[in-house]
């Protein structure tokens, strides 16, 4: 038996259960699904890009926490693809994309894809998703029940009408074969997959039951992403998690004198930065045998500030290994 997990974000307590309930009803008896939580919710009105950008930390934690508790692959809800690029370099579990399945699923199905989101706001997402994943080609046309999602629940009728509408739309005027409602609200928690399929005649692929079967057959047949194309974290596994800033206390930094004696002890070894600034400079000049440093991405800024002093650059190194920020930028961490 392989085991799947489906990451929940924080919703209403009826809404986080009609999503539990789904997700727990594509199990088998080869398929065991789980739910793993996180503290971030889509339950909101107005998302955009710079809201939505910051849950992908917190789902690749749940990743984390989905692998060490043994399942052999991972789903995050929501159509949105969040984390999975991230977690892909943080686990050696199968992380299985809901857009990206779907879209997969469907071009094994049909021709041509019809996608119906909440809304027509939500359009530029997919059409970020459907480049990325190469899939141009294959999309008939979008289409929305005109509902976004807190509004689903109080208006559960008039959006299984629309998303009936919105799919022979797309059928009718745009020749779909297949339709993918990318919204897991819409289907398959408020409205069943297989009743809209008849409806309208062709296949539908949904979000939840789709990435969990998918990722017990990868669990199954035993692969896994490609370190060719996900190159393993070696700084997350050496480091940890740096703790977000609004959960420390400015009890939790050393005082000035313990940071620069702190420094001071440290200041005898060349930092990672000077070391890699100097294997360049051998390496360019061809005096030298040895390899230049791999780069650490987590400290390249400091190629952009020569000027900076060796003091200053230590600060900063020991602020952010020891979960303290140095700037703004690096609180969001």
């Amino acid at each position: 038996m392989k085991r799947v997990a489906f990451v929940v974000g924080e919703y209403p307590a009826e809404e986080k259960v009609r999503r539990e309930r789904v997700a727990l009803s594509y199990a088998t008896p080869e398929v065991q699904v789980g739910i793993v939580h996180m503290k971030a919710s889509p339950y909101a009105f107005g998302l955009t890009p710079a809201e939505v950008s910051l849950t992908a930390r917190v789902l690749m934690q749940a990743f984390v926490q989905a692998e060490r508790e043994g399942y052999d692959a991972v789903v995050p809800l929501g159509f949105l693809d969040l984390g999975v690029e991230g977690g892909r370099s943080v686990v050696d579990i199968p992380v299985i994309a809901p857009m990206e399945a779907a879209l997969h699923l469907g071009a094994m199905l049909g021709q041509r894809l019809g996608l119906i989101a909440y809304h027509e706001i939500h359009y530029p997402n997919l059409e970020v998703l459907v480049r990325r994943y190469g899939m141009e080609g294959r999309i008939a046309g979008l289409g929305h029940s005109g509902f976004d999602l807190p509004s689903i629940a109080a208006n559960a009728d008039a959006m299984a009408q629309n998303l009936v509408a919105a799919g022979r739309r797309l059928i009718e005027e745009n020749r779909a074969d297949v339709i993918i409602p990318t919204g897991i609200t819409q289907c398959p928690v408020h409205v069943d997959p297989k009743w809209l399929s008849e409806q309208l005649g062709v296949p539908v692929v949904e979000g939840i039951g789709a990435p969990i079967r998918l990722g017990a057959m990868l669990a199954q047949l035993g692969l896994r992403h490609s370190r060719k194309r996900w190159a393993k974290s070696e700084v997350l596994a050496m480091y940890g998690w740096p703790e977000p800033h609004a959960q420390r206390s400015t009890a939790d930094r050393p005082a000035s004198r313990s940071r620069a004696m702190m420094i001071r002890c440290i200041s005898c070894d060349p930092s990672v930065i000077s070391r890699e600034r100097a294997s360049r400079y051998i390496s360019s000049s061809g005096s030298s045998l040895d390899k230049p440093i791999p780069p650490w991405i987590w400290i390249a800024r400091s190629s952009t500030r020569s000027s900076m002093s060796s003091a200053c650059s230590l600060t900063i190194d020991a602020s952010v290994w020891k979960g303290k920020p140095w700037s703004q930028r690096h609180a969001a961490w």
